[in-house]
């Protein structure tokens, strides 16, 4: 909190006005922060005859001792139609108590929390290791304002109760006072739960003091630290997910197409929010953008431009999507290629990644597994020239070329290679009608029309 001239602090009242306020006046620049006054304001009538409490927290003291504090007390009225106030009472209090030289002592605590994840809500408490307070002990718990973003609502804290303490809460400053009301051993103090943020984010608390008498208070030592900072974790599993082969061989080098598919009974997916999809082993792909996608929709915003590319050979990067809502059921088509060189079946899984706007997780998690039982040897190069470049439109001919290597037999005379081009077709050429096929051995490039032979089908 910044201390000038207006700055809002806090108050603790009772009767309690919800809609009273409370700012600190003072003299500023030249005038040094003197005369230094704490105004409320918006409190309302006052009844004759009836008791008001007012509170102010985190006065200090003077610094030298022997001193006594004094302070006046105003209670004034602003009419509509009047430019200065009404003066309905005023009292002046000299202290008869001064200020003496104290002590302190730096006292063991901890911080805990269940719950500390995003999208959730988190329950924090702390407590000393081995001090115990005493009755009419207060004990200070403060969170640092310009740190709790992990905390999208602290409302809760206004009205925590525990049957050891009295206590009272400071909004604006977010400070926690629990006033021990009787001798009963209670170490810890809870904060309620609280719910947490879309994305990874912290809060912090800036210190935990007790005050046993005027002239003692023990701070807080948080490992070490007067401060305790906690982060919360991202998710770290799916509802539900699967990675299925759709079609497609699974021999070494083969391509098929796989997807995969994934949902959250309990996280939104903010728009702005991208997804990354990294494979773990034994498959990489083959295009650049998916194949399709399923449960997802544009983006509102400017800058939000639905797509699903390719970001490695291994990665897909999902982003402008709209804001997806819990329980959503999420796929993605890919083309992917068989990696895995040796004959075993293997386990991929993808872990999904949800990155917020700001670069923090909401979670991270793995697929279920895709068995692939890799039972035999496929070739090492397989694909469409050009298929980057050029669009391959329904009905024109394009050339393909695929290469393998003969891992453990001999093609000798008579022996045959059968392609099967499945939903394709085969180009006439330009030798008389004949099917035209090139194969290569080495640096010889050889011509075979006659020798291709229609097996059955797209079959040759």
């Amino acid at each position: 909190m910044d201390f000038s001239s207006g700055t809002y602090f806090s108050h603790y009242s009772e009767p309690a006005v919800t809609n009273a306020n409370t700012r600190v006046m003072c003299g500023q620049y030249g005038s040094s922060y003197s005369n230094v006054k704490v105004r409320v304001t918006d409190y309302g009538a006052f009844t004759a005859n009836t008791p008001y409490y007012f509170r102010f927290p985190l006065l200090k003291n003077p610094s030298g001792a022997s001193t006594p504090l004094t302070y006046r007390v105003r209670l004034l009225s602003y009419p509509n139609s009047k430019h200065h106030p009404i003066v309905y009472g005023e009292y002046q209090y000299y202290n008869l108590q001064q200020t003496v030289s104290g002590s302190t002592s730096s006292q063991a605590a901890t911080m805990s929390s269940s719950g500390n994840t995003v999208q959730s809500s988190v329950s924090i408490s702390l407590s000393y290791s081995s001090y115990n307070a005493a009755s009419g002990a207060n004990l200070l718990v403060k969170l640092k304002n310009n740190a709790m973003s992990a905390l999208t609502d602290i409302s809760a804290l206004a009205s925590l109760f525990n049957s050891n303490y009295n206590y009272e809460y400071y909004p604006n400053i977010n400070l926690c006072v629990f006033r021990k009301a009787n001798s009963v051993y209670s170490p810890t103090l809870a904060l309620g739960s609280l719910p947490t943020s879309l994305d990874q984010q912290s809060y912090t608390i800036s210190y935990l003091l007790a005050y046993p008498s005027t002239s003692l208070y023990y701070s807080s030592s948080f490992s070490g630290s007067l401060a305790a900072t906690s982060t919360l974790s991202y998710r770290t599993s799916w509802t539900s997910s699967s990675f299925t082969r759709l079609s497609g061989l699974t021999n070494t080098n083969s391509m098929g197409v796989y997807q995969l598919q994934w949902s959250t009974s309990s996280l939104i997916l903010p728009e702005g929010s991208h997804i990354l999809v990294t494979l773990s082993c034994c498959l990489q792909q083959v295009q650049h953008y998916c194949k399709a996608m399923s449960g997802f929709a544009d983006g509102a915003q400017p800058t939000s431009n639905l797509i699903c590319r390719r970001q490695s050979s291994t990665s897909v990067y999902i982003g402008g999507y709209s804001q997806i809502a819990a329980s959503t059921t999420l796929s993605i088509t890919l083309y992917l290629q068989v990696t895995q060189n040796s004959l075993a079946t293997v386990n991929p899984t993808a872990t999904i990644a949800v990155i917020s706007s700001s670069g923090s997780t909401i979670i991270s998690a793995p697929t279920a597994a895709c068995a692939l039982p890799v039972t035999q040897y496929g070739g090492y190069t397989l694909a469409l020239p050009s298929y980057t470049v050029q669009p391959i439109m329904k009905g024109t001919a394009q050339q393909l070329y695929f290469s393998f290597t003969l891992r453990s037999h001999t093609l000798s005379s008579g022996d045959y290679l059968v392609v099967d081009l499945g939903d394709w077709t085969v180009d006439p050429g330009e030798a008389e009608g004949l099917n035209i096929w090139e194969y290569k051995i080495g640096s010889g490039i050889y011509w075979v029309p006659a020798q291709t032979t229609s097996i059955s089908s797209n079959k040759f």
